[in-house]
């Protein structure tokens, strides 16, 4: 069975349920394995899914799809209700590494693994802490997954140099949190120290280190001792903990003067960090403090260089991946010796070309509007680039119009769909919007739109709060005109005429005296034939007005006059015949003789002046 829009209103929520369950709907269960549902409580999720969207779907896209992403949209939330909770995060991770990675690992497979477990920390707009990157390393899996990274690339390691190897923050954190269980001692490099010399900070870092000499590094002993005080109620001796492992923040911190951050930003960092682990240490682990804090300063120091490099500041994702299409470039430039393209650079990272535009436009570096430019350096940027956008005080103005102009139309009694509809027509959201746009937006025809459009303006020009319209009016004079010409025409005429006359009567087009007598149609009673029910007109005019109107109400006409409309039958008219006759028939009939005769008269005119 096809599901629609209609069927699905009509069956009940087990029926659809069965539908989907043919098309393959528990598969969906897999993807999340590891929240450990059963069959019974995914049949409930979605049953209740289904009862609660029957009037929101819309035919629009297929059910299946529409069903399954509604899904993905609940589960998502759940992850991201679990994640962010730390009862129940370690949990959630370890549970999809389990489901998600094979336990038969290599080198490749482990990058592979770490790189997907970063994407799903991403998806889940959720960064480790330190902490929770230990504790995963108590998992089989993970803790293999790293063991392969480290020993392939253990030279690279121990020397300083694989932080701009690796550009996953997983990876990094992980190898450091392994060294530091595993007490592998990691040596910083020439570049670190060369990097620091070209900081613009080198100066006053230099009077900050000499400061830090009179405090000396804790012994192991003198750490525990420290920490019980503290573990005690002692808080005094958290600033002495603090001081005596500075000169370990300046140690780590000397590593990312390259990233071009102020040395002594990146000093304030670490010492957060610095904090973070004294609050977080156990004495009864089996590593020093400063290893344990380094962990701690090194995921501070790297989680705020996003947030300092750029003006802007960028998530550690997005960060990541700058990073990545920046070596990517660098590694192909030096391989082809020209600038590779988007499409080689796509390839080489194992990505669509549309990410690597969207990373592309993340790295656009950013201009300050007050540079001087020009050949004397007098001239701001910003000068010459013109702004186009509302000044707060005309958008305040536009908000509060808009707000007065909808009080107008509901004083009009127009329904909400009536308001909206004219709202989007006649651009009070900056915008204009054709009758397509509108008809895609509420789901209803082209024409629709269009009925709705005349409908909510017959309903203005009728009412009686019409002139509160004025004061937003470009000429009042006109306006207040305008209004006094649609009365004296719907006084005489009713709301049956035709849209493009009523134009041409306000447009002066038509002198509006022409209309203000309209030919009274007698009750048909008393007419014998339809040329004596106009009898105001010739019956060369009302021949003329019969060729204009279509077969239904030729019929209505044959009807109630017969086939050469010169005699009135005998059949009665039913209710609806009768007011289709008099409400619809006969004021377009009318409408249409007099521009007839409104098109003879110009006529006449014309003549007179060409025999003059």
């Amino acid at each position: 069975m096809e599901l629609t829009k209609e069927n699905i209103k009509q069956l009940n929520p087990q029926s659809i349920y069965d539908e989907l369950l043919l098309l393959g709907i528990n598969s969906l269960m897999n993807n999340y394995a590891y929240l450990e549902i059963s069959k019974d409580q995914f049949k409930a999720i979605v049953l209740n899914i289904i009862e609660k969207t029957k009037d929101e779907y819309d035919d629009s896209s297929i059910y299946y799809d529409f069903i399954s992403d509604k899904i993905r949209f609940m589960f998502l939330g759940k992850v991201k209700e679990l994640i962010n909770n730390p009862e129940t995060q370690i949990d959630l991770i370890n549970g999809f590494i389990n489901t998600s990675f094979n336990d038969e690992l290599n080198y490749e497979s482990s990058i592979k693994y770490c790189e997907n477990l970063s994407s799903f920390f991403e998806l889940n707009n959720y960064v480790p802490e330190v902490d929770v990157i230990q504790q995963l390393l108590d998992n089989g899996i993970f803790l293999k997954m790293i063991q392969f990274i480290v020993d392939k690339n253990y030279k690279l390691i121990v020397s300083g140099k694989y932080f701009d190897y690796f550009n996953d923050y997983l990876i990094k954190m992980s190898i450091e949190a392994y060294c530091m269980i595993n007490e592998i001692e990691i040596t910083s490099t020439e570049e670190d120290d060369y990097a620091l010399e070209k900081n613009s900070d080198i100066d006053i870092a230099r009077l900050y280190l000499s400061e830090l000499k009179k405090y000396k590094v804790l012994t192991r002993g003198e750490e525990r001792d420290l920490f019980l005080r503290l573990k005690n109620g002692d808080t005094s001796v958290k600033k002495i903990i603090i001081e005596r492992n500075l000169r370990l923040v300046v140690r780590i911190a000397k590593k990312y003067c390259k990233y071009g951050i102020e040395f002594l930003d990146l000093i304030q960092e670490g010492n957060i960090g610095l904090i973070n682990a004294i609050d977080k240490f156990d004495i009864n682990r089996n590593f020093k403090f400063s290893t344990y804090a380094s962990l701690w300063i090194t995921s501070s120091i790297y989680r705020s260089i996003p947030n300092k490099e750029k003006l802007i500041r960028l998530p550690m994702n997005a960060y990541e991946k700058n990073l990545k299409l920046k070596k990517a470039k660098e590694e192909l430039e030096e391989r082809l010796q020209r600038k590779p393209s988007l499409l080689e650079i796509a390839n080489y990272m194992g990505v669509n070309v549309s990410e690597v535009k969207k990373a592309e436009e993340i790295h656009t570096e950013v201009v300050s509007l007050n540079i001087l430019i020009g050949p004397d350096q007098e001239t701001e940027l910003g000068e010459l680039i013109s702004n186009n956008d509302d000044l707060p005080d005309e958008i305040v103005s536009s908000r509060i119009e808009r707000e007065d102009i909808i009080n107008m139309l509901v004083e009009c009694k127009l329904d909400s769909r009536e308001i909206d509809v004219l709202l989007l027509r006649y651009g009070f959201d900056n915008e204009t919007h054709t009758y397509d746009d509108i008809a895609k937006r509420f789901s209803i025809s082209r024409e629709r739109v269009r009925q709705i459009e005349l409908t909510a303006l017959m309903k203005i020009r009728k009412s009686k709060t019409i002139k509160n319209f004025i004061d937003y009016a470009q000429n009042e004079g006109q306006s207040i005109e305008n209004i006094q010409t649609y009365k004296g025409i719907y006084k005489n005429y009713g709301s049956r005429i035709p849209t493009k006359l009523l134009n041409k009567i306000i447009t002066k087009e038509i002198s509006s005296e022409l209309l203000e007598k309209p030919a009274k149609s007698p009750k048909i009673c008393f007419s014998k034939s339809l040329y004596e029910f106009f009898r105001n007109y010739t019956k060369e005019q009302v021949d003329e007005v019969l060729k204009k109107l279509d077969d239904k109400d030729l019929e209505l006409l044959y009807l109630h006059f017969g086939e050469n409309f010169d005699k009135r039958t005998q059949s009665r008219l039913s209710a609806e015949q009768f007011n289709a006759f008099y409400d619809y028939l006969v004021p377009k009939m009318n409408s249409l003789l007099c521009a007839c005769d409104v098109e003879s008269i110009t006529v006449n005119k014309k003549l007179i002046k060409e025999v003059k």
